[in-house]
């Protein structure tokens, strides 16, 4: 007997139409999605090829890929980026990652840029607006954003914090300001079993609060695990990070850098957040020899970057389980 037949769920087809949809909809991902490209240069050595997550991050959602009922659900609120209303003239920055798999209804929005990345982009795009004020626009559509800290920098010119009055600013849930960012490299497969990523694995980006601390030691347990000590693995993480009030002085005291400290107290809805990027694939080895135990490690790791729509129906009970584990 196959016992992998075990597995499969063959009465699916025959629920009723209703349940069959809720079933659906459970499996979309609720997502962070990025308005652009992340700068790799920003990280000296950078731990990640942080595209490598991004193009992972653009794709519609696993489902879309299984049955036409199940697009039929994936298509109901989420579209491709390309399909969005234009921006006002204000906040139009001509941000590169247009051709992205968006869900307002499910999915949050970050912005990657800050100024010390200017040189490396061109995101005037004959708009002349601002990115903070692109991020606003999209996040009051979404459920909220998210920007570097690295933005608030200390020497903020006139205009731009005039262009960033209290009125426009970013409020909670719109507010997350990044404070680190990690890579946890392992591959889709295995990151659905955690169910950090998404149920399906197919939400590469985490946004976590510095308050919740058991979320934290999850995602830090799950990267630790995935960064086993080889000397293929260059450059290595530091895990280390402040705690959570640490976090919080730190914005605050930038806020008060930045603003009067009426401005500062308006915008002290802000919080400190920290991104965990899924990366399937090994960029942040070398090719040093390893051992065979290495090599054994390496061949788990190395599976496949994505499910297939075969490995979505077989893995149905799995994903039924998991949902009555959250409950």
């Amino acid at each position: 007997m196959d016992h992998s037949d075990e597995r499969n769920f063959h009465f699916f087809p025959k629920l009723p139409t209703e349940l069959r949809l809720i079933t659906w909809r459970l499996c979309l991902p609720h997502r962070v999605v990025e308005l652009d490209q992340p700068y790799d240069h920003c990280f000296d050595p950078s731990p990640c090829k942080w595209w490598d997550t991004t193009k992972l991050n653009l794709c519609p959602p696993v489902i879309s890929r299984v049955c036409q009922e199940s697009r039929s659900v994936a298509c109901e609120s989420g579209h491709y980026f390309d399909k969005d209303a234009s921006p006002p003239p204000e906040s139009d920055m001509g941000l590169k990652l247009k051709r992205s798999w968006i869900d307002f209804s499910r999915d949050r929005v970050h912005l990657n840029w800050e100024p010390a990345f200017a040189p490396e982009y061109d995101y005037c795009g004959g708009g002349g607006g601002s990115p903070l004020d692109y991020l606003s626009w999209k996040a009051s559509q979404a459920q909220g954003g998210s920007f570097r800290f690295g933005y608030l920098e200390e020497d903020w010119d006139n205009m731009e914090r005039s262009n960033w009055s209290t009125q426009k600013a970013p409020t909670d849930p719109l507010g997350a300001v990044v404070m680190r960012v990690f890579a946890v490299h392992t591959s889709v497969q295995s990151a659905a079993t955690t169910g950090l990523f998404g149920l399906l694995g197919n939400a590469p980006i985490q946004v976590v609060d510095v308050s919740d601390q058991k979320r934290l030691d999850a995602f830090f347990d799950l990267a630790k695990n995935c960064e086993p000590a080889s000397k293929r693995v260059l450059p290595r993480q530091n895990f280390n990070i402040d705690s959570a009030e640490s976090f919080k002085a730190a914005l605050q005291n930038r806020l008060l850098d930045i603003f009067e400290p009426e401005d500062a107290q308006t915008l002290s809805s802000l919080h400190p957040v920290i991104i965990f990027r899924l990366c399937p694939k090994l960029c942040n080895h070398s090719y040093l020899p390893c051992t065979s135990e290495e090599d054994e490690t390496l061949a788990t790791m190395t599976q496949s970057g994505r499910d297939t729509p075969s490995q979505v129906r077989q893995s149905f009970q799995s994903f039924i389980e998991s949902v009555l584990n959250l409950r």
